[in-house]
C-alpha cells in the first residue's frame, strides 16, 4: 500500500511539474499581426492608421502582439509570400496568427473593434468566429449567400435582379407602344 501511494505522489509531482511548466509557455506566446498593404493605395492608407494608431501604439499591446506592416509593392519577398501563403488576396488585409491558427481579415472587416475582438479571442484561448458579410447579398426575398450558390445559379439570381428597373420597363413599354402604334397605321 505503501509503494502505491508513493507511486500515486511522485506522478502528482511530475504532472503539477509539468503543468507549471507549460502554462508560463503558453502565457509567453504571442499573437503575430501581419498588415499587407500596396504603398500607392488610398485605402490601404486609411487601414494603415487603424493599425498604428490603434494597435502599434498602443502600449497594452506591446507585450502580447507583434505587428508587421508588408508593402507588398517595395519588398519582393513579402510580394512572393503575398502570392504563395494568401494566393493574392485582395488588398490591404490583415493575417493574424497565434500558434497554428490564422485569421485573414479583409478590407472591409479591418476597424478597430473586429481586430481588436480577434485579438481578445486568441488571448483567451479561443479561436476567433469570423463571419463575412462580404459574400451575402440582400434581396427583397432575404439574404442569399452567394458563395454557396454555383455560377448558372448565380447567373440567373443577379440577372433577374438587375432586371428589375424601372427605368427600363417605362423605356420598354413606351417602345412596345410605339411599334403597335406604328404598325396600326401601316394597316
Amino acid at each position: 500500500m505503501r509503494k502505491n501511494t508513493q507511486k500515486l505522489l511522485i506522478v502528482a509531482f511530475l504532472i503539477l511539474l509539468f503543468h507549471s511548466l507549460i502554462q508560463p509557455v503558453l502565457a509567453e506566446e504571442k499573437i503575430v499581426l501581419d498588415f499587407f498593404y500596396y504603398s500607392n493605395c488610398a485605402s490601404c492608407d486609411e487601414k494603415l492608421v487603424i493599425i498604428e494608431d490603434d494597435f502599434e501604439k498602443n502600449e497594452t499591446y506591446d507585450d502580447i502582439l507583434i505587428i508587421t506592416k508588408k508593402d507588398i509593392a517595395a519588398n519582393e519577398d513579402y510580394f512572393d509570400e503575398w502570392g504563395k501563403i494568401y494566393d493574392y488576396y485582395a488588398y490591404p488585409f490583415v493575417a493574424i496568427k497565434s500558434g497554428a491558427n490564422e485569421i485573414i481579415i479583409g478590407e472591409m472587416d479591418i476597424t478597430v473593434e473586429y481586430v481588436g475582438n480577434v485579438i481578445a479571442a486568441y488571448l483567451e484561448g479561443e479561436k476567433p468566429n469570423v463571419t463575412s458579410d462580404e459574400n451575402i447579398i440582400h434581396t427583397p426575398f432575404g439574404k442569399i449567400n452567394i458563395s454557396s450558390l454555383s455560377l448558372p445559379i448565380l447567373t440567373i439570381i443577379l440577372g433577374g435582379l438587375d432586371s428589375f428597373n424601372p427605368c427600363a420597363f417605362f423605356i420598354l413599354i413606351f417602345l412596345l407602344n410605339l411599334l403597335l402604334y406604328a404598325r396600326s397605321r401601316r394597316r
